[in-house]
């Protein structure tokens, strides 16, 4: 029974680091950052993958059981891996959590905003974000002003 009972989570471990791995492939084609103007930068990387994610979670929601347990198991596994990325660009053990909080937040409101858009019949929702789900302007690096009295160089 037990033998089973972890085969079975080693099996859905790796149908969802899968998933994961295809929705990360898909949201990082050329395609969209060439054709589609997706910046490629943090956000836009962010935009893509949430895009993809909010769309796959939406399939997942039509289908049976264990469908929902696979969805959950999926945003856990990206927002493990949206900490990870942040830990990796430098950010603090202090700021991590903060920041996928707000994520976390951004995340959510776009997958309202996409849903609504999408049960509403709107083939073409516009991919701009609403002021309330844009991604905070604070964690975009910012050029510094020249100390007053300095020449520009």
């Amino acid at each position: 029974m037990i033998p089973r009972f972890l085969r079975r989570a080693r099996e859905r471990r790796r149908t969802i680091g899968t998933l994961h791995q295809r929705i990360g492939e898909a949201a990082r084609r050329r395609d969209l950052y060439e054709t589609l103007d997706v910046p490629d930068t943090v956000e836009g990387r962010f935009e893509a993958l949430s895009l993809h994610v909010i769309l796959v979670l939406r399939r997942l929601g039509q289908l049976p059981p264990p469908a929902d347990e696979v969805a959950q198991e999926l945003i856990d596994s990206v927002f493990v891996q949206l900490d990870e990325s942040l830990r990796e660009l430098g950010v603090g053990d202090m700021g991590v959590s903060k920041r996928i909080k707000k994520l976390g937040a951004s995340f959510y409101a776009r997958a309202g905003a996409y849903g609504t858009a999408l049960d509403a019949g709107d083939t073409k929702p516009s991919l701009q974000p609403s002021p309330a789900t844009c991604w905070p302007t604070r964690w975009r690096r910012r050029r510094r002003a020249p100390p007053k009295g300095s020449r520009p160089t």
